[in-house]
């Protein structure tokens, strides 16, 4: 709704995802771009295609742009042994999880049908191959996931992270539980739910709601 003199205009929208729309317009032109925040402006856009053309947004034609855009400004960031915060700079993230969490956001693209560019892609599966053997069952964890998700599962450091099972987090559980789906390993993937405590985080309801919708999208977890 837009205000001018006393007059009020409304934008009508025939579907409920309608009021995403301002919200996908806003990311599209988010000004600012470290490693994660290029990575959370793009992110939600890589699949929100759909949302913009259901909603008439301006933005949709330009969409592919935007995803291009900002997974060329994520490889500017990659290195030889990590990722870095900007593209003229040289020192790492300050947490682990943001280079893990930038090259998630590269493997999604890729596999939403964006071509990384081949040395960054190397670099990245590097990355998260050397992260999978970390001792930190987080980092393992989330390394694992990508990996999988990229085609590349490391089935034994699945399987040792497996028998870890009482030492893992909720996030820890949902990201390896996505591996082994991603494996067709749904036994397992459904053991590491089974018994998971409830999420205290958006971050672990996140993970937790992608991992069961692909286990089972009936399971009663899914709505609370």
């Amino acid at each position: 709704m837009a205000k001018a003199e006393g007059w009020s205009s409304y934008r009508v929208f025939d579907s409920p995802v309608g009021e995403l729309a301002k919200a996908m317009e806003w990311l599209a032109e988010y000004p600012h771009g470290c490693l994660e925040q290029t990575s959370s402006r793009i992110f939600p856009l890589i699949a929100a295609g759909g949302i913009l053309t259901a909603v008439g947004s301006e933005k949709a034609t330009n969409r592919a742009e935007y995803v291009t855009a900002g997974v060329r400004r994520v490889e500017s960031m990659v290195r030889e042994n990590d990722f870095v915060m900007w593209p003229d700079c040289n020192y790492p993230p300050w947490d682990r999880e943001v280079s893990l969490y930038a090259a998630h956001f590269l493997i999604e693209a890729e596999r939403a049908g964006e071509k990384l560019t081949p040395s960054a892609r190397a670099r990245v599966m590097k990355f998260l191959k050397g992260w999978a053997l970390a001792t930190n069952e987080t980092v393992s964890a989330y390394a694992l996931h990508t990996l999988a998700l990229a085609g590349a599962a490391d089935k034994d450091q699945m399987l040792s992270l497996y028998d870890r099972l009482d030492r893992l987090s909720l996030l820890d559980r949902a990201r390896l539980a996505r591996a082994f789906v991603a494996l067709g390993d749904r036994p397992r993937a459904e053991a590491l739910l089974k018994t998971a405590s409830a999420p205290s985080t958006v971050k672990e309801a996140a993970f937790a709601v992608l991992a069961l919708l692909e286990i089972d999208p009936d399971d009663a977890r899914v709505l609370p």
